[in-house]
């Protein structure tokens, strides 16, 4: 290389550090996180600093070099790091933790967001996904069940004894057929009702208290080197943002200055708060399913129940473009999208239609985005075909293949745009041919894998 092309190449590694780059991960739960990471993993292959010819290997050409089938591959990982070159292992060759450095994250997304900024290496985040022990967030804290079993009890016993008497009651009635069986409805009705609103007094927040997914995070730190709090990314010159939603508390659109519902950790006046580790408890908090974080506000005076920031939102656009309006590039990571497959059973109608709300609230904001953040943003979505409910987790593995191979096939189908937004921020994609022929070795994947 000659000396004026090693100051060429310096003056735009230069520009690209100093340019800032964002990265954004929505929600979607343990599916929806996996497959965010299958995107992450094609755009890190496609990403470059100059056009280059030379062939990046993917996580799935390390599977077939190590021999290890579709089937096998949560459980055999380990063998798949063996055959990757020391580099690979020590995120060397990896691009978007070098030329990202401000990360954001929702819910499942909080955690990508934190592990890529930190500078994780792609081959070990993938290796802890496919072997992602998925009680740590189903966790019961100790004497949840007993507490709540001895608290229902009597008030079974007392709504037993009323139903009995009203039954009674009801042989003693000179009545038809007709008002009897309408006296025994409302008997019934009356029971359900009063059953819960007594019950409901004994009942957690949530089936799972989430101290698990919190203890992960903190070991995931300890054995990773990763920051735990949000000043430590400042240091290192970069920024993370997690989202969380309060849930007690109610914005009033004609109240002007008002607080939001949403709390965005990492950013003025929340820097310092909470741990990274909390922050993402608190994001993943899916009401009903994992209780609340209990959170006191220093800025407002008073405490609240933080949730799963996807309540209220789905990427927080303007908020953090007020800080990074001269952002190069803006990535985001979206896997929450309606599936287009047939809905016959009562367990995937209510997911189709949460995601139907979530894509709605997307579109709606995408809508009335200024130009010059549109200008900016380089989507990955899910696949419309992609029916795995977001909750089971026994599916990871598919979704990171899936996300993967979708990831090639979305930035193809619209080259010429992904990479004119990337020139901005200095940075380039591989060329057309290279994608091909990524996409071609996947063609044979995928009818290898089945799905």
């Amino acid at each position: 290389m000659s000396h004026f092309c090693r100051l060429i190449y310096k003056w735009c590694l230069f520009y690209v550090i100093f340019v800032t780059n964002i990265l954004n991960f929505g929600g979607g739960a343990f599916v929806g996180t996996a497959y965010m990471l299958g995107s992450l993993l094609a755009f890190d292959q496609l990403l470059v600093l100059k056009d280059s010819s030379k062939r990046r290997k993917s996580f799935f050409d390390y599977v077939d070099d190590a021999k290890v089938s579709f089937e096998d591959i949560g459980a055999r990982v380990d063998d798949v790091l063996k055959v990757m070159p020391q580099r690979v292992l020590a995120g060397a060759e990896d691009s978007v933790s070098k030329f990202f450095d401000v990360g954001q994250g929702i819910s499942g997304g909080s955690l990508l967001a934190w592990s890529v900024l930190g500078s994780i290496p792609l081959a070990h985040l993938v290796k802890s996904v496919l072997e992602f022990d998925a009680r740590v967030y189903f966790h019961f804290e100790n004497g949840d069940l007993g507490k709540m079993i001895a608290g229902i009890s009597p008030v079974l016993s007392n709504l037993a004894g009323k139903s009995a008497g009203a039954v009674v009651d009801l042989f003693g009635l000179p009545f038809s057929n007709k008002s009897a069986g309408k006296y025994l409805f409302d008997v019934v009705g009356d029971f359900v009702f009063d059953a819960g609103r007594s019950i409901k007094g004994f009942l957690p927040s949530g089936i799972f208290s989430g101290e698990g997914l919190e203890k992960y995070v903190e070991n995931l730190a300890y054995h990773s080197n990763l920051p735990l709090f949000f000043d430590d990314f400042r240091k290192l010159g970069r920024h993370l943002i997690i989202i969380a939603e309060r849930l007690n508390y109610v914005q009033h659109m004609q109240d002007d200055g008002a607080h939001e519902t949403e709390v965005f950790f990492g950013m003025s006046p929340y820097e310092d708060n909470v741990s990274i580790a909390r922050a993402i408890r608190a994001s993943c908090s899916l009401p009903g399913l994992v209780r609340p974080v209990d959170w006191y506000d220093s800025k407002m005076g008073r405490d609240f129940q933080l949730v799963d920031g996807g309540v209220s939102k789905t990427i927080g656009f303007r908020k953090i473009n007020g800080l990074y309006s001269g952002a190069g590039v803006w990535v985001v990571f979206n896997p929450i999208i309606p599936h287009e497959s047939r809905t016959d059973n009562v367990l995937d109608l209510p997911e189709q239609i949460l995601r139907r709300l979530i894509y709605n609230r997307k579109c709606a904001v995408w809508d009335y985005l200024e130009p010059d953040i549109k200008g900016k943003v380089i989507l990955f979505e899910g696949d419309t075909e992609f029916k795995k409910s977001l909750f089971a987790w026994s599916d990871m593995k598919e979704a990171l293949w899936r996300g993967y191979r979708c990831g090639l096939e979305q930035v193809a189908a619209k080259y010429d745009e992904v990479a004119s937004k990337l020139s901005c921020a200095g940075l380039s994609l591989a060329s057309e041919r290279l994608l091909s022929e990524y996409i071609c070795a996947n063609k044979d994947r995928r009818e290898r894998y089945g799905c």
